[in-house]
C-alpha cells in the first residue's frame, strides 16, 4: 500500500517535516531549511519503468540567502547548496524532472538543467518579486506570477532554444492581466496547453479563470477576503480558496441542481458573501499553501499560525492538526513515501548533486549528445527529452546517433493518429452532449 505523506516547511523553523496524512505519524525531518511558499518543489525519479510516480528529493530556495539547496529522501542533511545572483521567492521543477525554475525578488526569471547544473536563461519577466511559477502538465509552457500583479505564459520551447541569445528579449506567448493587487497562487488544470486552463488568486479578493493560449479571462469569483492560496479539484467543478485571515473558501463552479443550474458567459463575474459559501474555519493566520491528496480525498492546508491541518473536504471537518513547527508553515506538497525513506540501501543514484549555474552559458553546439545510465536505457523519455532540449540522444547500445528522419517520420504518424482519435472523441462528446439536453427536456 502506498502512503501519502506531507512534507511541510517553515520560514522560521529550519526542520523540514514529513508526515503521514492518513494518521498524522511524523514519519522523518530534514535539517537546514528555511524557505517562504512556493520555494519547496519535489524532484520525481526518472525510472519511468518502476518508480517514475514516485519523488527521490527536494529543492527549496532559501528565504534568508541567495542559496538553493537539495536532499535526498534517504539523508536528513542537504546533498547541495547552489549559491544563486539573488535570493528566490518561488521554485518550481518541471514534470519530467529535467529543468528547475526560479522566480527572484526582484522579478527576474531563472532556468536550470538539473542534470548538468547549466543557467539556460535568465531575464526580467516581471517588474516586481516573482511570486508563483507553475509549469503545465506537458511542460510545453511555464506560468509565472508577481506582485506587479500580472501573469505571464512562456513557451519552454522558446526559453531552451539555442539560436536565441542570451540578450534577447523574450516575449510570452500570453499575458493574464486583470488583476488588480499581486497574484499569489497559480493552478493550471491538467492535460494538453492548447486545451488547459489558469486558476489564479489575488491579494484583491478574486479568483479567475484563464485560457491559456490567448490570455483570455473565462470567468471571475469575487471572494469575501484577499484570497493567498487556491486548489481546484481534477474535474474543475470545485475550487478551495485560502484567505489572509486563516479562512478557506469552497466555491463551486456547477449547480448540482439541474433547476438551478445557470450558464456563464465568457467573463461572468460571480460575486459571493461569505454567508454563500462554504467556509473551513480552524486556522487563526494567512493561509500559505492547500494541496489535494493523491484521490482527493482529503485536503491539507499549511498556515502562519504554525499549523498544517487536514480536512474531510465533503464535511469541512477537521480530522488532525500537525502543529511541529514553531514558526510559519509555508508549504504542504503531498507525495507517496519513497522506499529509500525505510530503507537507506535503496538510495536512487541518479540524483543531480551538481550546483546550480549563477551565470547563464550559450548551449555548446560541439557537445550535444545526452548518455544515459545503462539502467535507464530504452526508456520512452528519450524521445521526451530530446524534443525539449533540441538535443540528439545518443543509442549506448549501438555507438550512434539516432536518425532524425526515422524519429521525424514516426512522430508524424503518432501526430496523426493521434488526430484521428481526437476526432472521435470529439465527436462521441457531441453525442453526449446531445442526448444529455435531449433527456433534459424530456424530464421539463
Amino acid at each position: 500500500m502506498n502512503i501519502e505523506l506531507a512534507i511541510v516547511a517553515s520560514s522560521k523553523d529550519p526542520l523540514v517535516h514529513c508526515f503521514d496524512i492518513r494518521t498524522g505519524v511524523l514519519i522523518t525531518s530534514f535539517k537546514g531549511n528555511l524557505s517562504n511558499h512556493h520555494s519547496l518543489a519535489l524532484l520525481n525519479s526518472t525510472n519511468i519503468q518502476s518508480e517514475f510516480l514516485l519523488s527521490s528529493s527536494f529543492f527549496a530556495a532559501q528565504s534568508d540567502k541567495g542559496q538553493l539547496n537539495s536532499w535526498a529522501f534517504s539523508k536528513s542533511a542537504s546533498i547541495s547548496k547552489s549559491i544563486l545572483p539573488e535570493r528566490l521567492h518561488s521554485i518550481a521543477i518541471s514534470n519530467s524532472s529535467l529543468y528547475c525554475a526560479g522566480g527572484g525578488e526582484s522579478g527576474r526569471f531563472y532556468l536550470w538543467e538539473i542534470r548538468t547544473g547549466r543557467l539556460i536563461r535568465m531575464f526580467d519577466a516581471h517588474y516586481k518579486k516573482i511570486t508563483c511559477i507553475k509549469f503545465t502538465s506537458d511542460d510545453m509552457h511555464i506560468i509565472t506570477s508577481g506582485d506587479d500583479s500580472s501573469a505571464h505564459v512562456w513557451s519552454t520551447l522558446h526559453l531552451l532554444d539555442s539560436s536565441i541569445s542570451l540578450q534577447a528579449i523574450l516575449e510570452p506567448v500570453s499575458t493574464l492581466s486583470g488583476h488588480s493587487l499581486p497574484i499569489t497562487d497559480i493552478h493550471v488544470s491538467s492535460g494538453l496547453s492548447t486545451t488547459a486552463r489558469i486558476f489564479t488568486s489575488s491579494m484583491d479578493r478574486t479568483c479567475k479563470v484563464w485560457k491559456l493560449t490567448t490570455g483570455e479571462c473565462l470567468f471571475t469569483v469575487v471572494c469575501p477576503r484577499s484570497l493567498s492560496a487556491l486548489i481546484v479539484d481534477s474535474l474543475e467543478t470545485k475550487i478551495f480558496a485560502g484567505s489572509v485571515d486563516g479562512k478557506i473558501f469552497h466555491i463551486d463552479l456547477y449547480k448540482k441542481d439541474v433547476k438551478q443550474a445557470q450558464a456563464y458567459t465568457i467573463g461572468s463575474v460571480l460575486d459571493t458573501s461569505e454567508k454563500k459559501l462554504l467556509v473551513f474555519a480552524k486556522h487563526t493566520d494567512r493561509i500559505n499553501q492547500v494541496s489535494y491528496s493523491m484521490d482527493e480525498s482529503l485536503l491539507v492546508s499549511a498556515s502562519n499560525d504554525g499549523t498544517c491541518i487536514v480536512w474531510d473536504p465533503s464535511t469541512r471537518q477537521c480530522l488532525r492538526t500537525f502543529d511541529q513547527h514553531k514558526g510559519p508553515v509555508t508549504s504542504c506538497n503531498i507525495f507517496f513515501q519513497p522506499p529509500e525513506m525505510l530503507d537507506t540501501s535503496l538510495s536512487r543514484t541518479n540524483l543531480s548533486t551538481i550546483p546550480f549555474s549563477r551565470v547563464p552559458t550559450e548551449f555548446d553546439g560541439n557537445n550535444n549528445t545526452i548518455t544515459f545510465p545503462a539502467q535507464q536505457q530504452n526508456q520512452t523519455i528519450e524521445s521526451f527529452m530530446e524534443h525539449l532540449a533540441g538535443t540528439k540522444v545518443s543509442n549506448s547500445l549501438s555507438g550512434q546517433p539516432v536518425d532524425d528522419a526515422t524519429e521525424m517520420s514516426k512522430l508524424k504518424n503518432q501526430i496523426s493518429l493521434l488526430k484521428s482519435h481526437n476526432q472521435e472523441l470529439v465527436k462521441l462528446n457531441d453525442e453526449l452532449y446531445q442526448s444529455v439536453v435531449k433527456s433534459i427536456r424530456v424530464n421539463k
